[in-house]
Protein backbone atom coordinates (compact mmCIF):
# COMPACT_ATOMS: atom_id res chain seq x y z
CA UNK A 1 0.00 0.00 0.00
CA UNK A 2 1.53 3.39 -1.09
CA UNK A 3 1.47 5.29 2.00
CA UNK A 4 0.79 8.79 0.43
CA UNK A 5 -2.91 9.32 0.52
CA UNK A 6 -4.56 11.80 -2.17
CA UNK A 7 -4.18 14.90 0.16
CA UNK A 8 -0.78 14.88 0.74
CA UNK A 9 -0.64 13.40 4.29
CA UNK A 10 0.63 9.82 4.70
CA UNK A 11 -0.25 6.75 6.61
CA UNK A 12 1.32 5.05 8.74
CA UNK A 13 0.62 1.69 11.01
CA UNK A 14 2.25 -0.62 13.29
CA UNK A 15 2.90 -2.37 16.96
CA UNK A 16 4.47 0.03 19.73
CA UNK A 17 8.02 -0.80 19.88
CA UNK A 18 9.17 1.94 21.68
CA UNK A 19 7.62 4.97 23.85
CA UNK A 20 10.32 8.41 22.54
CA UNK A 21 10.69 10.64 24.99
CA UNK A 22 12.17 14.53 24.87
CA UNK A 23 15.04 16.41 26.88
CA UNK A 24 12.67 16.36 29.85
CA UNK A 25 11.26 13.18 29.76
CA UNK A 26 8.01 13.73 28.37
CA UNK A 27 6.61 11.76 25.23
CA UNK A 28 7.12 13.04 22.04
CA UNK A 29 6.48 10.32 19.83
CA UNK A 30 6.82 6.28 18.74
CA UNK A 31 9.08 3.84 17.13
CA UNK A 32 6.78 0.74 15.34
CA UNK A 33 7.50 -2.10 15.52
CA UNK A 34 8.25 -1.64 11.24
CA UNK A 35 10.85 1.31 11.81
CA UNK A 36 7.90 4.52 11.32
CA UNK A 37 8.59 7.19 13.80
CA UNK A 38 5.08 9.29 14.67
CA UNK A 39 5.88 12.17 16.23
CA UNK A 40 3.34 14.30 18.24
CA UNK A 41 2.73 16.90 20.95
CA UNK A 42 2.31 16.23 24.11
CA UNK A 43 -1.74 16.48 24.63
CA UNK A 44 -2.10 13.11 22.03
CA UNK A 45 -0.44 11.52 25.18
CA UNK A 46 -3.60 12.57 27.30
CA UNK A 47 -6.25 12.16 24.26
CA UNK A 48 -4.83 8.58 23.32
CA UNK A 49 -3.09 7.11 26.69
CA UNK A 50 -4.18 3.56 25.76
CA UNK A 51 -2.93 3.68 22.33
CA UNK A 52 0.75 4.91 23.84
CA UNK A 53 2.14 1.84 24.88
CA UNK A 54 4.06 -0.71 24.05
CA UNK A 55 2.41 -3.78 22.35
CA UNK A 56 -0.10 -1.46 21.12
CA UNK A 57 -1.58 -1.01 17.72
CA UNK A 58 -1.16 2.43 16.43
CA UNK A 59 -1.89 4.22 13.07
CA UNK A 60 -1.43 7.68 12.11
CA UNK A 61 -1.45 9.91 9.48
CA UNK A 62 0.13 12.97 8.79
CA UNK A 63 3.08 15.34 7.26
CA UNK A 64 5.70 13.60 7.04
CA UNK A 65 9.26 12.09 5.15
CA UNK A 66 10.87 8.71 4.24
CA UNK A 67 14.29 8.40 6.28
CA UNK A 68 16.39 5.62 6.70
CA UNK A 69 14.30 2.41 7.30
CA UNK A 70 10.58 3.86 7.33
CA UNK A 71 8.80 6.95 7.32
CA UNK A 72 8.82 9.67 10.27
CA UNK A 73 5.38 11.69 10.36
CA UNK A 74 3.82 14.58 12.31
CA UNK A 75 0.76 12.72 13.43
CA UNK A 76 -2.39 14.84 12.75
CA UNK A 77 -4.53 12.03 13.48
CA UNK A 78 -3.60 8.49 15.63
CA UNK A 79 -5.65 5.79 16.15
CA UNK A 80 -5.76 1.83 16.85
CA UNK A 81 -6.32 1.14 13.07
CA UNK A 82 -5.73 3.22 9.89
CA UNK A 83 -9.78 3.14 9.82
CA UNK A 84 -9.97 4.84 12.89
CA UNK A 85 -7.70 8.04 11.49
Amino acid sequence: MDPQSSNGLLSVAGVVSRILQGANNETCGVLLDNGDIVLFPPHYVQLTASYISAGQALAARGYGVAAGRGLVIDAQAIGASLDEV
